[in-house]
């Protein structure tokens, strides 16, 4: 995942890949790029383009890498600072996002449970969750236990944890401040 960043936009840039880092932490290598010199940038896979960014720079980086000429091309996905903002503040839609890009071998292993009438496009149904021994199954995909449930908002702080039995079982909530 690059970040691009300018002189003025740096700590801006920073902040933004410190998000994407915390959603998916080992998962992803984010990298802001910066520096006037395209040419010299590395290839990714998904470039954030904050808001104030220059245009002509970032289009000069896309180019290049959809076969600008030295053999390199690429499948980008390019996200705007805004489709950042909305993808982030909700985990269901950056899968979606980042599976249509071509990028699910990096996603951890997972499965929705919607309980808030969220429904995907993609697979409208209504959740089925069965908490068994050793794993839980969510609308037919098993999970092994211990499985780890997050918010859909990374901003909320209540995460659970499921334990299987031969470990005591139950679940526990963690509050982080």
């Amino acid at each position: 995942v690059g970040v691009l960043a300018d002189d003025e936009s740096k700590e801006h840039a920073t902040n933004l890949a410190k998000d994407v880092r915390r959603m998916f932490p080992d998962r992803l290598r984010v990298i802001v790029l910066e520096g006037d010199d395209v040419d010299t940038w590395p290839q990714v896979q998904v470039l954030v383009l904050a808001a104030n960014f220059p245009q002509e720079m970032a289009r000069r980086y896309v180019d290049n890498l959809n076969g600008g000429g030295d053999g390199r091309t690429s499948s980008l996905l390019v996200l705007t600072e805004f489709d950042l903002t909305r993808n982030l503040s909700d985990r269901r839609i950056l899968y979606n996002v980042l599976t249509a890009g071509g990028l699910m071998a990096y996603l951890p292993r997972h499965a929705f449970v919607n309980r808030d009438g969220y429904t995907d496009q993609q697979d409208p149904k209504v959740f089925a969750l069965a908490d068994r021994r050793d794993q839980i199954e969510v609308n037919g995909r098993i999970l092994l236990k211990p499985v780890l449930e997050r918010p859909v908002d990374p901003s909320e702080s209540e995460v659970r944890v499921y334990y299987p039995r031969s470990d005591g079982g139950g679940c526990k909530i963690i509050k982080f401040s």
